[in-house]
């Protein structure tokens, strides 16, 4: 059985602009999956709402998933 890697990216309210820019940019790049938080999720945050939950680009046959945290919480690597 072959192993397979999935890079998982946070972002801290941007991911739905990042998937855009990346499939708009990246030629062979599709949308798998697209899911949002919404208002029925247990102590969701209203910032959160709108924001996305699941996120899956294919970039030329790699996955990467995507993700929004709650402000605060997501990585900085500045």
């Amino acid at each position: 059985m072959k192993a397979k890697i999935t890079t998982f990216l946070t972002f801290d309210g941007r991911a739905r602009e990042a998937m855009e820019y990346y499939t708009e940019n990246i030629p062979g790049t599709t949308v798998k999956n697209l899911q949002f938080f919404t208002e029925d999720f247990p102590n969701i945050s209203k910032e959160m709402v709108g924001g996305v939950l699941n996120g899956i680009l294919d970039i030329q046959g790699q996955e990467f998933m995507f993700m929004d945290m709650a402000p605060g919480d997501a990585p900085s690597f500045n």
